[in-house]
């Protein structure tokens, strides 16, 4: 597990010495390094996990050792690879961190997308359709690892889109589909050799469920 007692110590000019023994000064540390504690949240999304017997990964485990890591709050959501935490610092290592966790407990080389948790409440307040509730059964969001020029591709995902509806926005992809998800020709496979990244699709209401999660 991950001990910050050491840069806390110093930031409020302690030694170790002082605090040991001394309730007064532990209180006092205490109410200070939890309110400079600022841990953002983060959800981290999982390509292709606990599809039929592949890649099985249970995901209340994987909760527990992030736990253990040093992760805050670690929640999942569904079994389909849907992670929300939280993380004090800077956010550039989580996804190695995440993958290295995954591979050294589970064994398993699994690609892990990750969002801010403000981003996701930035994806569900303008829905890029209108639609009709009904219709919203066959909205997906496709999270790229990379952002894409809906410019440069268009022609190239015109061609794949069919009568499936589509909007580019940075680094994800909103799908409306005419027919079942898994008959449309814009699967993560194809905005993967779109984009040169990986990607991973969610079900519209994940989307929405995962953005609550994320506020709270």
């Amino acid at each position: 597990m991950r001990n910050h007692d050491g840069q806390y110590l110093w930031r409020f000019g302690l030694q170790s010495a002082d605090v040991r023994g001394n309730s007064d000064v532990i209180l006092v540390w205490m109410m200070a390094t939890r309110k400079s504690v600022d841990v953002d949240r983060y959800v981290a999304l999982l390509r292709a996990v606990n599809v039929g017997k592949a890649n099985r990964i249970h995901m209340a485990s994987l909760c527990k050792v992030m736990v253990d890591e040093g992760f805050t709050g670690a929640k999942s959501h569904l079994q389909s690879g849907n992670l929300v935490f939280g993380w004090e610092g800077s956010s550039q290592d989580i996804q190695a961190t995440l993958e290295g966790l995954i591979f050294e407990h589970f064994r398993l080389a699994i690609a892990v997308t990750l969002r801010p948790a403000q981003e996701f409440s930035k994806l569900v307040s303008i829905p890029p359709f209108e639609l009709q509730p009904a219709e919203e059964d066959n909205l997906y969001v496709t999270f790229l690892s990379k952002p894409i020029d809906a410019h440069e591709v268009g022609s190239h995902v015109a061609r794949g889109a069919r009568d499936n509806d589509y909007r580019i926005v940075g680094s994800e992809v909103f799908v409306h589909c005419r027919g079942p998800y898994h008959l449309s020709n814009l699967g993560n496979s194809f905005w993967e050799r779109v984009s040169g990244g990986s990607a991973t699709t969610r079900r519209w209401s994940t989307v929405v469920k995962l953005a609550a999660l994320a506020d709270g």
